[in-house]
């Protein structure tokens, strides 16, 4: 088995650093686009021996443009391995997960119609608070033919994938974004992202599938920045230029709606009879506003069901059972710590930038506070010297680990 990590950098030498140090163990190389205006983040990338693809020196003219696809294609090229992780600076793979991609490769490596992996992905927002994106192709078989497409912005490997015939495998594996409560740019970012999107919106190459991509991904830059009318007219369109967005286009309406308190609307989006674990906690959180905490709690556990690796989901059933049941809630929270053991750092406590593109994407119902306050809580409510010590000893575990240490964040 050999993997190589895939990363595009731009003027985050320390992150880039940070990043390379994390995954050194577990890749047999680094292939580096680097974008930065300065020669410092090469410098790092040499002393891990990376291949260096100096962006700005082959492509001038694009110098100030996005350019996503043609980068991520770019380190596809360059890869000697048969496996390609494609990760960005401000991204941490947990090493309990790093440790279980050989395993998961070995599976899967005569299965030529296998072409990647998935992996899920929590968007930090700030004050222990995250979306959860899944879905992600993000582990790449090495083949000539799988190329990102043509959208400079949000680029997908999926229709290369489709057209191969191949199929991508969800991987059970997570990757820990921090962008939005590590920088502060947010509201220079949207800008750009805005006009980026809307320049390709215009590009009349665009396939209707790519076309109704930008069109959806535009609609929610608009709904984070409050212009609601504007980003429901974009996800209706997104629709309408290619059904089989509806997905995506009723998700980004339905929390579009929610956002507003237009519960009834999203009831008629959503069906509840769905098996998918995102409209499950869209309507989980409307049974939750209208009262209903029987509902409430019946859908998140179906949700479990479906999907038994997502950390928000224990926490979610956890927050509703606290107060009466609050020894077999701080069991959810034991399995939510032990999917995600990021769930005690500091850092995800942070006060987040705004405006977030994840912001409306929650995870967490609005029943939830912290994963830290519901401990707290259900702690002081069973009163029980063993549980204490129990959780005690679960803190001291983890400042033992240093996980924060090994992320080298900031």
């Amino acid at each position: 088995m050999s993997i190589t990590a895939c990363i595009l950098v731009k003027d985050e030498p320390d992150l880039l650093r940070g990043c390379l140090e994390h995954l050194k163990k577990y890749v047999n190389e680094f292939v580096i686009v680097d974008s930065s205006n300065g020669t410092e983040c090469s410098n790092i990338s040499r002393k891990f021996n990376a291949k260096v693809i100096p962006f700005n020196e082959l492509f001038p003219e694009k110098k100030n443009d996005y350019s996503e696809s043609i980068k991520r294609n770019l380190c596809l090229d360059e890869t000697g391995t048969e496996w390609s992780l494609i990760l960005d600076c401000d991204e941490r793979i947990h090493r309990s997960d790093l440790e279980k991609i050989e395993t998961l490769i070995e599976k899967y490596q005569h299965h030529d119609n296998v072409l990647g992996f998935t992996l899920s992905r929590y968007e930090y927002t700030g004050l222990g608070r995250w979306a959860f994106n899944r879905q992600i192709p993000r582990l790449i078989r090495k083949k000539r033919e799988l190329r990102y497409n043509q959208v400079n912005i949000h680029t997908s490997i999926l229709p290369s994938v489709r057209n191969l015939g191949g199929e991508i495998i969800d991987s059970g594996i997570s990757i820990h974004h921090y962008d939005n409560i590590i920088y502060n740019r947010a509201k220079f970012k949207r800008k750009i992202y805005r006009g980026e999107l809307h320049k390709e919106c215009l590009r009349k190459e665009l396939s209707e599938s790519e076309l109704s991509d930008v069109t959806l991904f535009l609609g929610l830059e608009y709904s984070v920045i409050g212009e609601t009318k504007k980003a429901e007219k974009l996800f209706l369109e997104a629709i309408r230029i290619d059904g089989n967005n509806s997905y995506l286009g009723k998700v980004f309406l339905a929390q579009l709606y929610l956002a507003e308190k237009r519960l009834n609307e999203v009831k008629e989006i959503l069906s509840e009879q769905t098996s998918d674990d995102t409209m499950l906690t869209l309507l989980a959180e409307v049974h939750y506003l209208e009262g209903n905490l029987d509902k409430t709690l019946a859908l998140l556990l179906k949700n479990l069901k479906i999907n038994k690796n997502a950390a928000h989901t224990y926490i979610n059933i956890a927050s509703l059972l606290e107060k009466t049941s609050p020894k077999m809630a701080l069991e959810f929270l034991q399995s939510a710590l032990q999917l995600n053991p990021y769930l005690l750092d500091p850092i995800l406590y942070k006060v987040g930038d705004s405006p977030s593109l994840f912001d409306k994407q929650f995870s967490l119902i609005s029943a939830v506070r912290t994963f830290k306050s519901h401990v707290a809580s259900c702690l002081s409510m069973l009163d029980s010297l063993e549980e204490d010590e129990k959780w005690n000893r679960i803190f001291r575990d983890y400042q033992s680990e240093k996980i924060h240490d090994e992320k080298k964040l900031l």
